[in-house]
């Protein structure tokens, strides 16, 4: 009886030390997982930052690459309509300050009217019908802008340039943006198959 007393208490012990043992490792089991969530959960936001970070510096090199390709484009405009308008330097001289004046101007509402269409394009799903009817309204009075600066720099332009030259001009420009146009789709299209 002393020896199944004995025998009770050790297997009792044994059994506790088991079920404690097993509880120990279950807990520990569970603390590895939480530790490794917490590491999957840490690493993931690590990535996430690094993508954030990574989005941001090719947002800063688009910018930076922009710059000298409008600078760049300009330049072809210059020589293009200096040879499309055949100016003599006396021409040249008066044209484009004037030119340049216009072209600042335009820009100005250019920029404004393509603010608006990216915005617009973005959220349209979201947008209301008084949202959509307001991005129409935005769209058309930036184009009569358009017109109403051009209305405004005709005579300007008729003052330091013939007549004739002056119809040039509007047909160059024309024909600057679809060589333009042209340009950009060719580049694209050299892109697509240099990726293949």
């Amino acid at each position: 009886m002393k020896n199944q007393k004995y025998f009770l208490t050790v297997a009792s012990i044994f059994f506790a030390s088991v079920t404690f043992a097993q509880n120990e490792q279950s807990t520990n089991g569970q603390e590895d997982v939480i530790y490794a969530q917490e590491k999957t959960t840490h690493e993931q936001e690590k990535a996430m930052h690094q993508q954030e970070k990574s989005m941001r510096e090719q947002e800063k090199s688009m910018h930076e690459k922009e710059k000298p390709m409008r600078e760049k484009v300009e330049a072809m405009k210059v020589g293009f309509l200096t040879q499309r308008l055949d100016l003599t330097p006396e021409e040249a001289k008066v044209f484009w300050p004037v030119y340049n004046k216009y072209q600042d101007e335009l820009e100005v509402i250019r920029k404004s009217r393509r603010e608006n269409l990216v915005n617009a394009k973005k959220n349209f799903d979201e947008m209301n019908d008084k949202d959509i009817e307001k991005a129409v309204d935005n769209e058309l009075a930036s184009r009569q802008n358009e017109l109403d600066l051009l209305k405004k720099y005709n005579p300007q332009f008729k003052q330091v340039l013939p007549i004739r030259k002056v119809a040039k001009l509007y047909k160059a420009e024309e024909d600057f943006k679809r060589k333009l146009l042209d340009m950009i789709q060719e580049r694209r299209a050299e892109k697509k198959e240099f990726m293949k």
